[in-house]
């Protein structure tokens, strides 16, 4: 019978990564199913985001000062409380 693999913490300059998985952005599959599957599995070491705007914050920041009594989500249109 063969022994499992080791796997070693991966090393990038003075960045250490363990356990040595990457998981790359995924737009529109990283809801909560998925992300409890990954932490079953052993989690990632580094995670990427989507890419956002910085316009979309400039945005955001003015639309929220016009309309506080709203709740934004990040793929929704504003919508009341």
């Amino acid at each position: 019978m063969l022994a499992p693999p080791q796997i070693h913490p991966l090393h990038i300059g003075p960045l250490v990564i363990d356990p040595p998985v990457l998981q790359a952005p995924m737009a529109g599959y990283t809801n909560f199913a998925f992300r409890q599957m990954v932490r079953e599995y052993g989690g990632a070491g580094l995670l990427a985001t989507e890419m956002v705007s910085a316009r979309s914050f400039e945005w955001l920041d003015q639309v929220r000062a016009e309309h506080p009594e709203r709740l934004w989500g990040i793929k929704e249109e504003p919508r009341p409380l």
